[in-house]
């Protein structure tokens, strides 16, 4: 063998490990047979199941299998919105979940087995609260979950020299129609509450 073959037949045994090697591939995890993995259709995402809901909202009712039932309705000014099999549902101061446990439960009640219902919000509105009487700035401010009795009051400027706090009332919508409703100033704000703090005579 000449002197130039060898040198050549030697390069080759170095480089042939070395071309052996391939990139690595990254693992997969392993998903089942699509012939045999259940379905499941995607129902809609970021839902606030805290979310109070309130006049105006757009809600989106789903229910598990029965697409016939998906419906868009509209929350009326009295806090009330119809749906089918279920009738009229009241929402004045529910989250989004519990108006999900609801309607489940009535639909429960002799028309679905297990019913799996999805309520979501379309379109939030921007809530409000309303403090008049004794109060530095009385007038409409954005509700906020969390909002007490005491924060609304202090939102609206404080109490005046006058106030009777303890005397404190929240006119609020229920049934239809307005209720008046004694409450401590640790109790919740509901979007739409009008609290009014009298002026003491004493």
């Amino acid at each position: 063998m000449k002197l130039r073959e060898l040198f050549l037949y030697m390069i080759v045994l170095v480089l042939m490990p070395s071309c052996g090697r391939y990139p690595t591939i990254p693992a997969f995890e392993k998903t089942g047979n699509p012939a045999t993995t259940p379905h499941y259709d995607e129902r809609p995402q970021g839902k606030d199941s805290n979310y109070v809901i309130g006049p105006d909202d757009l809600l989106l009712i789903q229910v598990w299998d029965h697409p016939d039932l998906e419906r868009k309705v509209f929350v009326s000014r009295n806090g009330t919105f119809s749906y089918p099999f279920v009738g009229e549902v009241q929402t004045a101061g529910l989250s989004v979940e519990k108006v999900e446990q609801e309607i489940t439960r009535r639909l429960g009640e002799g028309y679905i087995v297990d019913p799996q219902v999805t309520v979501t919000v379309n379109e939030p509105k921007v809530k409000y609260f309303y403090v008049f009487g004794e109060v530095k700035t009385p007038g409409k401010y954005e509700w906020d979950r969390g909002v007490t009795v005491l924060k609304a009051i202090a939102t609206a400027g404080g109490l005046t020299e006058k106030a009777a706090v303890r005397k404190t009332k929240v006119v609020r919508e229920q049934d239809g129609g307005q209720v008046k409703v004694k409450v401590r100033i640790t109790d919740p704000v509901l979007p739409g509450d009008t609290i009014v703090v009298p002026e003491s005579f004493f």
